[in-house]
């Protein structure tokens, strides 16, 4: 703090603008990093990035506008980071923000969106940023993760990047925890869960990260595993260490749903489901129709949480809400057999009438082969075909799209990996 005050000092009396700005800038860090008010760090992140632009400082202004969408998880304030990035000429910083759309996508529920900007713009954030590398991988993780693909996740949690110096800092260390965690609830692992979340709480309560961090969102699950371990005392506790969720709407949501979890009630029920659907966080909002289900006895939530899952793709949490609705001795909710496909399903679909191999349609859609054979298995599913064929002779009977129509040997074989 005082070299940062005589470095202000020194600009104020030279009456250098810029420096002022810079060392103004950098205070704003500083100060949330000890004090803790997101509030405040927002508002002052907006208002340096105001200043800036007045100032002419481009790149400043870039980096105070990817501070601010960091901060506040605010779409519009991403979007004005893009332009400003834009405007600067600041290729990194417009990386970089592009990695937080694609996390913003996953929060809000399009997975495929998240991983063609993370796949897209993430390579090269790694490129020019090796110390970025944990992060993006992370993101990728965690997109796996809200899919319910466990394999994938592993492996970018375990892979070369988690070996690196960057991931052992304080900031990546919080993250990969928060997903270690998340990895180990989905795998029924409800130790390892608490303890990974519980690093995570504690490492975002003393560190004060940004918005998108994985600590405090994924309180629930944290809660949840102790819960289901019999340690009722400290999931309380837990709860009660947790940051601030005010002015943030992922933990404001994550907080109403960890509340829930520890005093399951009609009242906290509806005050959950009300601040995940506000924050339009649809995962969460699977996941607290989940546990009405269990532990209110309510078929039309899981019945609503099982639908949900399955329209933003994450099939592990719609299987778990089906697993309700079974012990209720609920039937499932219903769907017609034939769609509708999805926007991604229905453009893999044309892909696959194109002739294209799964590596191929990967690469267009900068998306994993995992996802789209994950894809293609559902378009296969909700059609009642078998066979790749039948896909491209639907998407032409359709008049979606009249293409070269390519038999293939494989196809009846295996219709999915291909």
């Amino acid at each position: 703090m005082a070299h940062l005050d005589a470095e202000e000092d020194r600009a104020r009396r030279a009456a250098d603008r810029h420096a002022l700005w810079w060392a103004r800038h950098f205070r704003v860090h500083l100060d949330y990093r000890l004090g803790g008010d997101r509030a405040a760090a927002v508002a002052a992140f907006r208002a340096n990035a105001a200043d800036a632009r007045e100032l002419g400082i481009l790149d400043g202004e870039a980096l105070a506008r990817w501070d601010l969408a960091c901060h506040s998880g605010d779409r519009h304030d991403l979007d004005e980071g893009l332009r400003a990035a834009e405007r600067a000429g600041a290729r990194a910083t417009g990386q970089d923000l592009q990695v937080l759309a694609g996390l913003l996508e996953l929060m809000e529920g399009h997975p495929d969106e998240a991983e063609s900007l993370l796949v897209r713009f993430g390579s090269r954030a790694r490129a020019a940023e090796p110390l970025a590398a944990p992060w993006i991988d992370l993101n990728r993780a965690l997109v796996a993760l809200h899919r319910g693909q466990r394999e994938p996740a592993r492996g970018l949690l375990h892979g070369t990047s988690a070996a690196t110096e960057a991931a052992a800092t304080e900031y990546h260390r919080a993250d990969r925890a928060a997903a270690l965690g998340w990895l180990a609830w989905e795998e029924g692992r409800h130790a390892d869960a608490t303890a990974h979340l519980g690093i995570a709480v504690e490492l975002w309560r003393t560190g004060c990260w940004h918005t998108l961090a994985g600590g405090p969102a994924l309180l629930p699950l944290g809660v949840d595993a102790l819960l289901r371990t019999g340690r009722d005392e400290e999931a309380g506790d837990l709860l009660a260490r947790a940051p601030s969720p005010a002015g943030a709407r992922f933990y404001e949501a994550a907080h109403a749903a960890a509340r829930f979890r520890r005093s399951p009630g009609p009242r906290l029920a509806s005050e959950a489901s009300s601040a995940a659907r506000s924050a339009g966080w649809p995962w969460l909002a699977a996941v607290v129709g989940t546990w009405r289900g269990e532990l209110l006895g309510e078929p039309a939530s899981a019945a609503a949480a099982a639908a949900l899952g399955e329209d933003i793709g994450a099939d592990a949490q719609a299987a778990r809400a089906a697993a309700v609705l079974r012990r209720l001795g609920a039937p499932p909710p219903r769907r017609p057999r034939a769609g509708p496909l999805s926007e991604r399903e229905l453009e893999v679909a044309e892909l696959v009438a194109e002739g294209l191999s799964n590596p191929a349609i990967a690469a267009r859609l900068y998306l994993s082969r995992a996802t789209v054979a994950s894809h293609v298995a559902h378009i296969l599913a909700k059609l009642g075909f078998s066979a790749r064929t039948q896909i491209a002779s639907w998407v032409a009977g359709r008049g979606v799209a009249l293409w070269d129509l390519r038999d293939s040997a494989g196809d009846a074989e295996d219709p999915v990996a291909e």
